[in-house]
């Protein structure tokens, strides 16, 4: 019997690039990004680089828990740097694994080809 601890899910709100919005509920996995659970969700995001930190196609803007999530590591910064139009609240969803931290929070899809 597993214990209810590892069964509890989370819940999270993405917003693709039309601006369509859907709830995504998972069972947290830190062997699995924000990227990976968005593709395997429908969402129609790149992640070109296959989770690099190297393209910065698979950037959303966290609307709201952003306050939660550990600051970016140098090449995922870096990154961000590099992309035009970025904001402070931007983040590669590649760099960003699953956890339960993200129970609540509200993602945004951005639009960069």
């Amino acid at each position: 019997m597993g214990s209810m601890r590892s069964e509890r899910k989370i819940e999270f709100k993405a917003y693709d690039t039309d601006g369509d919005w859907r709830t995504v509920e998972i069972t947290p996995d830190a062997s699995l990004s924000l990227l990976d659970v968005l593709q395997s969700n429908g969402f129609d995001i790149p992640g070109v680089c296959g989770g690099l930190a190297l393209c910065g196609t698979c950037l959303v803007k966290v609307i709201c828990g952003y306050e939660k999530l550990p600051p970016p590591d140098d090449e995922e910064a870096a990154m961000l740097e590099m992309l035009p139009d970025t904001n402070p609240k931007d983040r590669l969803s590649c760099q960003l694994p699953l956890s339960s931290i993200m129970n609540g929070m509200v993602f945004r899809l951005q639009n960069y080809e």
